[in-house]
């Protein structure tokens, strides 16, 4: 079945240039003074550089600025929808060059003849047109110039039509650096001077379009970038010889921002039975040089590296060196290879390649150096562990009242003798408020299965972490009780106190201190099909009261960690380093709390202030509890502290120095 408008033809149009026009449209692509012969018009070699026929669909004999919206309605196409060209970008383009343009169409007569290959539905995504045109003497027939071209109709699909082919890849040798490599750095005037070729499309210029088609402001013509990398490869490989390049084709991957510099790397492949070379490359924002090898090897996605189902982060970013580099970069036909001086091997896809080009560096959180964490009270180590009795907290809300102070103040709690059942378990989160549910469940009772994908069902140690970064609001309260261990032995359990190891990183380092409380950084939750789960914005680690100026909330998990691209290179530096420290802090002998959790003892500890983690087991663990939200843990905790008129009577109110005061909203 031929695909919809398959063969049918456009009315032709003339088209016309001046030698100006050759002239502007070398330097909007990049000529260089050494390459005059594209530049000035009285050279003896003087030449048309071989891809500006792709200008001329859009500049036809145009002299003078045009409306790019009245004239790119399109004429309809037999059996096709009615297309938007207001929201229309490039896909692919190849040229073949069968002769030489002359630097002037003068004296004769060039039509553009179009017509369509096909039509193609990619769903909700949009429609992609495919179109061949050519560029003809009128008065011979001798045909100039060959464009095959693909357009991309974003949103505008779902119509019924034929998906179309699979697009055909061409990767560079795998193994072989590049043979040439060609650097451009474009400009906010870039696009305004490309579009003085005759592409007008307001999309190039203002950014208003570009923020309604998802772009976040302008973006730079497609067919810039297009013509920009057949430059770098004539130039670098072909000696800037118009005649040495008869053919050239390369697809839109991603937008190209104003200020964005581009790399082509560039591979010879030898001669084809023409007797021509075949050139491949690969043309791309220089995304990880700006955020340097150690980002790349911290966000390695090798299996190694990010555990292939529940995609959390495997690598240990501190044991990662300092000084680490790249020693190699191989451009596999399945992505990107990198050899590192640490001996491994990194692994990276095109496409996450493409989604993670560096982004417009974020406007950084308000940060304290001198904000110390609210009142509380750290466990070093000496005295009996905070504790209540189960049948006190199950008796009366005196018993309740004691456990939950003992929570906020220490930050954990074990509680003595409760039934080894999960229905006595689950009674006993809910004496404090509903369990919240998440998509693990509501109450749990799991085993090492992997029935959830996420690194806590699994039997391996986890280092010291914060639970439900990836959440908005992380729950507040964690409760585990283990209900049994057979044929094994290890599982210890691990507690690290955030607010004491946040003011020893305060006193060590203010710098690294305020790092941690001025970056944020992305998180997610990915382990199951139908999960994937983001905060609706970025949060830091150390997180500051915005009425009270305290450290209230910390956000610590480096399994969960998603790459975060949308920062300058000196705050990577300055994050990674504080992020260092930090974790040197928090693995020191002297803050761990190490205990083993046995059937009858639950433990309850604060996730906005204790890290957890636990020791490599063996055998077979059954395990049950489950999470509190903040908001209902604080509701419980002041009404049973203040009583409800005096809670009632402070509603809004952040005045005073301090819950010693009676103020209940400094219960944070």
């Amino acid at each position: 079945m031929s695909a919809p408008g398959a063969g049918h033809e456009f009315t032709p149009q003339e088209v016309s240039w001046q030698k100006r026009d050759i002239l502007l449209f070398a330097n909007s692509i990049g000529c260089k003074a050494d390459e005059l012969h594209f530049l000035y018009e009285l050279h003896p070699r003087f030449a048309v550089f071989p891809t500006y026929p792709v200008i001329l669909p859009f500049k036809l004999t145009d002299q003078e600025v045009i409306d790019f919206y009245a004239r790119a309605g399109g004429a309809p196409i037999p059996g096709a929808p009615k297309l938007d060209y207001r929201r229309v970008v490039d896909g692919q383009r190849r040229i073949i060059a069968l002769r030489p343009l002359p630097t002037s169409s003068a004296g004769r007569k060039f039509e553009l003849r179009n017509k369509v290959i096909g039509l193609y539905d990619k769903g909700k995504a949009g429609t992609v047109l495919e179109t061949e045109q050519s560029i003809v003497d009128q008065a011979t027939g001798d045909i100039y110039t060959k464009i095959l071209s693909s357009s991309f109709f974003v949103g505008q699909g779902g119509w019924g039509g034929p998906k179309g082919p699979s697009t055909v890849n061409y990767p560079p040798p795998e193994g072989k650096s590049p043979d040439a490599t060609h650097v451009i750095q474009t400009t906010p005037e870039t696009a305004l001077l490309y579009r003085l070729n005759g592409d007008y499309n307001p999309l190039h210029a203002t950014p208003e379009p570009g923020a309604k088609m998802g772009f976040g402001g302008t973006i730079i013509h497609g067919l810039f970038s297009w013509n920009a990398a057949a430059h770098g490869v004539l130039r670098e490989i072909g000696q800037s010889d118009p005649e040495n390049l008869k053919e050239f084709q390369a697809r839109f991957a991603s937008p190209v921002k104003p200020g964005d510099k581009l790399t082509t790397e560039i591979w010879r492949m030898g001669r084809l039975e023409s007797g021509d070379e075949e050139i491949r490359f690969i043309f791309s924002k220089d995304v990880f040089k700006k955020l340097g090898p150690f980002w790349l090897r911290d966000n390695c996605q090798c299996d190694k590296c990010h555990h292939p189902q529940t995609r959390q982060r495997e690598v240990d970013t501190f044991a990662i060196p300092s000084d680490i580099i790249i020693k190699k970069v191989i451009y596999a036909a399945e992505g990107l290879k990198v050899e590192f001086s640490d001996g491994h091997t990194g692994f990276y896809k095109y496409a996450w390649l493409k989604a993670n080009g560096t982004k417009k560096p974020n406007s950084v959180i308000r940060a304290v150096h001198t904000a110390k964490p609210r009142p509380y009270h750290p466990f070093t180590g000496t005295g009996p562990y905070p504790t209540v009795l189960y049948d006190d907290v199950m008796q009366d809300d005196k018993g309740l009242l004691q456990w939950l102070d003992k929570i906020y103040i220490y930050g954990f709690c074990f509680v003595i003798g409760v039934p080894v059942t999960t229905r006595d378990t689950e009674k006993l989160l809910e004496r404090i408020a509903f369990i919240r549910p998440t998509h693990y469940g509501g109450f749990w009772d799991f085993t090492s299965d992997m029935s959830f994908g996420d690194s806590a069902y699994t039997s391996e140690g986890l280092g010291a972490h914060t639970d439900t970064t990836y959440f908005t609001d992380p729950a507040r309260l964690q409760l585990f009780h283990l209900l049994s261990h057979t044929d094994g032995k290890g599982g210890a359990s691990l507690l690290v106190d955030g607010f004491r190891a946040a003011e020893t990183l305060q006193k060590e380092k203010k710098s690294h201190y305020a790092s941690l409380m001025r970056q944020s950084q992305p998180a997610h939750a990915s382990g199951n099909e139908n999960v994937c789960i983001q905060p609706i914005h970025e949060f830091p680690v150390l997180e500051l009261h915005p009425q009270l100026d305290q450290l209230y909330r910390i956000r610590w998990n480096n399994y969960d960690r998603a790459p975060k691209t949308n920062w300058a290179i000196k705050d990577l530096k300055q994050w990674y380093t504080a992020a260092r420290h930090w974790n040197e802090i928090i693995s020191r002998e002297k803050f761990q709390i190490w205990t083993q959790l046995e059937p009858g003892t639950a433990l309850i500890f604060d996730n906005w202030r204790m890290l957890h983690g636990r020791s490599k087991f063996t055998g077979k663990r059954r395990m049950c509890g489950g999470y509190i939200n903040n908001d209902d843990f604080l509701s419980q905790y002041r009404l049973l502290k203040f009583g409800r008129e005096h809670v009632l009577n402070n509603l809004g109110n952040w005045h005073g120095k301090g819950h010693q005061e009676g103020n209940p909203n400094f219960l944070i």
